[in-house]
């Protein structure tokens, strides 16, 4: 699934700083890129206004809830209506990312209209940013740097990494999390710092694997003992 600003190819970057969670909340999901690839949770959502993209993830997800609507009116409402509390909900929101700055420098090197509902303005961001404070999930929000959410985000953690655009051209995107680094994840299945580090990864889990299939099971325990005591 295609969409303009879809994370078809940063999604392992962002699985990665995903903290364990039950309710997993995709807002202005558009193609649903980490909906689709990451591992489930307990309880899926996707919100997107524009019907088309919901339309296309009921048929590419269909382990999940996906609302075609609003999100600003509707995830207040998705929080508190999820059967969980607040602290195991993680809401990702990946909005159509600001034209111009709060100083009327652009953000984005599109300065056109790219989606059929755009969502592009400094009182649109400003807004979300006021809903999403206060709900006391964990909350991860993609975008350009801007200074408007340098200063409304001062005290959110921050990661940056290096995206192509479909033009091809490569431009630094961010995330602001509500939360510290993850010292667990919700999903391994991505964790390395690309492709090779990640086989890298695979190949020792897979030796360690054999090894503890191999031994005597008190041996086995006593180092699954060891290494949870490490944490």
């Amino acid at each position: 699934m295609q969409y303009p600003g879809g994370k078809n190819s940063s999604f392992p970057t962002i699985i990665n700083q995903i903290p364990p969670h039950d309710v997993y909340i995709e807002a202005f999901a558009g193609s649903g890129a980490i909906l689709r690839m990451k591992r489930p949770a307990h309880v899926n959502v996707a919100i997107d206004i524009y019907t088309g993209s919901a339309n296309a993830l009921r048929s590419a997800s269909p382990g999940a809830v996906v609302i075609s609507g609003d999100a600003i009116s509707l995830l207040p409402e998705t929080v508190a209506g999820s059967g969980y509390p607040s602290e195991k909900v993680f809401i990702y929101a990946d909005p159509p990312y600001l034209k111009k700055d709060i100083d009327g420098t652009p953000v984005r090197s599109s300065q056109r209209d790219i989606y059929e509902h755009e969502f592009c303005t400094v009182d649109q961001h400003r807004e979300l940013i006021a809903l999403l404070k206060p709900l006391g999930c964990m909350i991860m929000l993609s975008g350009y740097w801007s200074k408007l959410y340098a200063d409304e985000l001062a005290d959110w953690r921050t990661v940056s990494y290096n995206s192509v655009t479909r033009s091809g051209r490569v431009a630094k995107e961010y995330l602001w999390m509500n939360y510290p680094e993850p010292v667990a994840l919700h999903d391994y299945s991505f964790l390395g710092n690309g492709r090779t580090d990640r086989q890298r990864i695979k190949r020792k889990v897979a030796r360690w694997t054999r090894r503890l299939e191999t031994m005597p099971v008190l041996e086995k325990r006593v180092l699954l003992l060891a290494m949870e005591n490490l944490k």
